[in-house]
């Protein structure tokens, strides 16, 4: 009879064991990927930014060269003030947006040219 106790024991022991391994591998398991969740949330809210910014001064550099390019084919006096007005605001809204970036040295670029 006390040998069956001590068997008892020992496999009781072992499930208990083996509940802490596994509970303590569900916290660790829970606790990393909240980690990661919030990193994920972190890194979406700057790429988004990031890429709300990018793709807003892209607009204003096709905009800033496709008036430059019709105000060079434009023969009218009246036409090209209307694009040299066009210029002037996209140039503005390109120097507030992106100044020092890639797209700001293409800018510079362009307009030197």
């Amino acid at each position: 009879m006390v040998e069956q106790l001590q068997d008892r024991v020992q496999v009781c022991l072992i499930v208990v064991l083996l509940a802490v391994v596994n509970i303590g591998s569900v916290w660790f398991a829970a606790h990393s990927m909240t980690a990661i969740d919030e990193d994920r949330d972190d890194l979406v809210k700057r790429v988004d930014g990031s890429t709300a910014l990018v793709n807003r001064a892209s607009r204003y550099v096709e905009r800033y060269v496709s008036s430059a390019f019709q105000m060079a084919a434009e023969v009218t006096e009246g036409n090209a003030v209307k694009f040299v007005a066009e210029i002037a605001s996209s140039r503005k809204n390109d120097d507030a947006m992106i100044p020092g970036t890639e797209v700001g040295k293409f800018l510079d670029s362009v307009r030197a040219a």
